[in-house]
């Protein structure tokens, strides 16, 4: 019943984890 809300989280913390990728790639260069 809840698993859509679990998804949306889990799909929130792929965003924000490759969004801090991003930024350290970005920074490292």
């Amino acid at each position: 019943m809840k698993k859509s809300q679990s998804g949306k989280k889990l799909l929130l913390y792929v965003f924000v984890a490759w969004t801090l990728a991003f930024v350290t790639l970005i920074a490292l260069l």
